[in-house]
């Protein structure tokens, strides 16, 4: 077989029982005689492996066949066949397809007598159907219109679309090692392979008819998700190709009409590589979430002004997305369109289109955007809002030129000086409320300011709630407070807006708050070690003489850890709770002495305990004074254990093992001179085995 190079010919099987007979006929059928067959069954349902095992008894050729265990799909089949295929041509057929009896033989001598410059040969194919009969035109035709077929350097032709027949195709094997094989993220393969081998290398095509092609219900269907995207992916492999942007257009635009959050960053991607107006377009349209109605104004816009002869390449493909919208695309519509995308986006909510509506107000700076903006971020609903927008726009349609902010600020100072005298306060201050109880950033510096310039108590209490990072739901029952306050006839207005925010704070907000909320933000600065909060409480504490405050701000500078402290904080503030008079009589000089004077008296010995073995654990000092004297009022050996431990610096995983032992002793109300004498041989042991820091 010297003068017949070996040809691989390949098969991939998926529940084709009807037709793939056929197929593997016609294979057999071939006339020149040096071929292998390698069938692949992509895990069919049906019952093609069983007749493709009783048409290999009679087959006498070289095969291979491969039946996958679970279902592959796409192109992974063909990739294990191709390699598998030892022969110096390779041929794919699907197994509905038929090949012609002289397809390899006629194809073999093309690339034989070809040069290293050709990579394959290829033909037309009839077509016929699931009756095997044929159908009218052929493969080519149906694809498209050549007044002749291309043939030697087919890429610039190939990337306008595929042409060629699969199963018409002959390759030179050695070529995949270059070119690789199929790209199975791809839900068909083919055209992305012949475009990487025509990147490199011709095609040869022969007059010779070497296949048909059969058209049959149930074929792959083509839709957005899956062809199209694999289309824009292949494109962008070949990006700096002369690409059918005709074709990619309506790629793109089914892609913004579907939502295809898959296709959309490609095209965004292709289109700025290439600087198209109209791909650009197309994905901002779908980034900015512009409404079908609005977008195919824009892009009919659009393709109009470059059929004018205007460019349709973008100029400043650099800038943002938003501008390059602003600057390039959205001077083909009317301000009249722009205004109606935006009030639309602000109808949906959509914070898409807000980032459009961000940078309009920046750059026209009407009063009709800036106070559309300042209600969105607001969080003021479109319908509580379109009277007020109504009046705005009439208002400024009556004036030449708009009336501009008095100052550069779009949101606060707009707010203050132009808008909110018409809103009804009760919508401003739930709005204001709202955006403190969401976090929404955007109304942090209105809310400063409205503070500042109106002195307003509810304003104050949100703003340093806020600044003093007091969760919503307890901000939430204190602004409750402070609303009652005012509710009763109290004033509204703090009497010093120059004071210092602690001042404010301390002096202005909680009076109004409950002594309930006060424990409750003194329990969170706790937990959360809010040092700011707890140094503005220790002044309230001191002025109130609240023991439980103070027992919050003793635990919070004594460090205590978080857990056996909230342990110990329930069972002081629920004891002191039950007592008539729960003032200090003093002020203490320090923590400590705060602690060992009102707290330890007050603490269970179980809870001591537990808390003088965290504080070890942790190798927090600050109540080592309060551990040794508790020890030697009580002699509890568990306070001994414990003192010993942190005087010979036993790590925290032995110090563990020995303290749960002398508890266990402690509970058994052992011999204390045993115990002592297990603390001591439980260290000296640490201390041999070097289990101490």
């Amino acid at each position: 077989m010297q003068d017949f190079p070996l040809v691989s010919v390949t098969t991939c099987s998926y529940n084709n029982s009807a037709f793939i007979i056929d197929t593997l006929n016609s294979i057999r059928n071939q006339t020149y005689p040096n071929f292998e067959l390698i069938i692949v069954d992509d895990c069919s349902t049906d019952n093609s492996v069983a007749l493709i095992e009783e048409w290999l008894k009679s087959y006498t050729g070289k095969y291979k066949f491969v039946k996958n265990e679970q279902n592959l799909t796409g192109s992974a089949p063909y990739n294990i066949a191709l390699n598998m295929a030892s022969g110096k041509y390779y041929s794919v057929v699907d197994t509905d397809d038929v090949l012609m009896p002289e397809k390899i033989e006629k194809q073999v001598s093309i690339l034989d007598a070809a040069d290293v410059s050709v990579a394959a040969a290829f033909s037309d194919a009839l077509l016929i159907d699931i009756n095997n009969e044929l159908l009218e035109g052929t493969f080519i035709a149906r694809h498209r219109e050549f007044a002749a077929v291309p043939s030697g350097n087919i890429y610039h032709e190939l990337l306008q679309g595929n042409f060629i027949p699969l199963m018409s195709l002959l390759i030179r094997r050695d070529i995949f090692s270059e070119v690789g094989g199929y790209d199975e993220s791809l839900i068909y393969g083919d055209f992305d392979l012949w475009l990487r081998i025509a990147a490199r290398y011709q095609f040869v095509f022969s007059d010779y008819v070497s296949c048909k092609y059969r058209i049959r219900p149930g074929s792959l269907t083509k839709t957005i998700r899956n062809w199209e995207y694999s289309n824009l992916r292949i494109f962008k492999k070949h990006i700096d190709a002369p690409l059918p942007m005709k074709w990619l257009y309506d790629i793109a635009w089914k892609a913004y009409l579907n939502d295809d959050i898959d296709s959309m960053p490609l095209v965004g991607t292709i289109g700025y590589h290439k600087r198209d107006r109209v791909l650009i377009a197309n994905y901002l349209l779908w980034s900015l979430g512009i409404s079908e109605e609005h977008g195919g104004i824009i892009i009919t816009a659009v393709h109009q002004h470059i059929a004018r002869g205007l460019s349709g390449v973008i100029f400043n493909s650099k800038d943002t997305e938003v501008n390059v919208f602003l600057s390039e695309i959205a001077h083909s519509v009317s301000a009249s369109l722009l205004n109606e995308i935006v009030l639309k986006g602000y109808k949906e909510n959509n914070h898409r289109t807000k980032v459009l509506l961000e940078a309009l107000a920046a750059r026209k700076n009407e009063p009709y955007l800036l106070t559309m903006l300042l209600l969105w971020n607001l969080g003021i609903s479109y319908e509580n809002s379109y009277q007020l927008l109504l009046q705005t726009r009439e208002k400024q349609t009556e004036i030449s030129t708009p009336q501009k902010s008095k100052h550069g600020d779009l949101i606060t100072t707009l707010l203050l000086n132009e808008i909110a005298e018409n809103l009804p306060s009760d919508l401003l201050n739930a709005a204001v409320a709202d955006a403190y109880f969401e976090q929404n950033q955007a109304i942090k510096p209105l809310i400063i300011e409205l503070s500042i310039k109106t002195g307003k108590r509810l304003y104050n209490a949100i703003r340093l709630l806020w600044q003093y990072n007091i969760p919503s739901i307890i901000g939430r029952q204190i602004l409750t407070d402070v609303q009652a306050n005012i509710n009763i006839g109290q004033s509204d207005l703090i009497s010093d807006i120059n004071a210092s925010d602690d001042s404010v704070f301390t002096n202005e907000i909680a009076p109004v708050i409950s002594a309930q909320n006060l424990l409750r933000i003194a329990e969170d600065a706790y937990l959360n070690d809010n040092s700011e909060v707890i140094s503005i409480l220790r002044k309230i504490a001191d002025k109130s003489h609240n023991i439980c405050l103070q027992t919050y701000c003793a635990f919070s500078g004594l460090k205590i850890p978080v857990s056996p402290g909230k342990q110990t904080l329930d069972v002081i503030t629920k004891h002191v709770g039950n007592k008539q008079n729960n003032k200090l009589l003093k002020v203490f000089s320090s923590d400590l002495e705060f602690f060992t004077s009102e707290i330890q008296p007050l603490i269970p010995n179980d809870d001591f305990k537990a808390l003088a073995a965290s504080l070890y654990f942790a190798d927090n000092t600050v109540l080592l004074p309060a551990i040794g004297s508790a020890y030697l009022k009580n002699t509890d050996r568990y306070l001994k254990a414990v003192l010993a431990l942190w005087k010979y610096r036993v790590n925290n995983h032995t110090g563990e093992i020995i303290l749960k032992r002398i508890d266990d002793y402690c509970r058994q109300k052992r011999n204390k001179y045993y115990i002592d004498l297990c603390i001591y041989k439980d260290i000296y042991n640490a201390i041999k085995t070097k289990n101490v820091s």
